[in-house]
């Protein structure tokens, strides 16, 4: 019986390790640049909580984001205002393509699919996820972006 529940944790612990908590670390630059030669600033304010909303939908934890640069409210922008961001955060990998536990998760943002675009597109690799539905491109900067997927848990 004691080799029974041995062999059932030893199954269970080495099934559990297929899965890390790995830090990540990213540093980028927001493009402003649209398509049809329109030019799109943004608030660091609103950078910073869009993406740390994206960053706990994703399930991430230990989350800090810092913006620098973009506009301020109310103040036109002046030569390149591009907004640089960087964020580091803790994400749950599978390393070896098991049967991991996956979570659904669904992020709906209306008024911000250029900016919620490219914040997904810097962190998209950082996630182990499947079934993954998501607005790729805008025809609009204030277009509504949708985000489904299950994620690992």
């Amino acid at each position: 019986m004691k080799s029974l529940i041995l062999a059932a944790v030893l199954v269970f612990t080495s099934a559990s390790f297929a899965a890390t908590k790995t830090q990540m670390n990213q540093n980028f630059f927001l493009n402003s640049d649209f398509d049809f030669g329109e030019k799109i600033y943004f608030n660091c304010r609103s950078v910073e909580d869009q993406f740390t909303t994206l960053l706990k939908t994703l399930d991430a934890s230990d989350i800090k984001v810092s913006c620098t640069g973009g506009i301020t409210e109310g103040v036109p922008p002046i030569g390149w205002d591009n907004a640089s961001v960087t964020a580091s955060f803790t994400a749950l990998q599978d390393n070896t393509d098991s049967q991991g536990v996956y979570k659904p998760v669904k992020l709906n943002q209306f008024d911000s699919c250029f900016l919620m675009t490219q914040l997904f597109k810097q962190v998209e690799h950082s996630f182990s996820m499947k079934d993954l539905k998501v607005t790729r491109t805008c025809m609009e900067a204030d277009e509504a972006f949708h985000l489904q997927a299950e994620v690992l848990n």
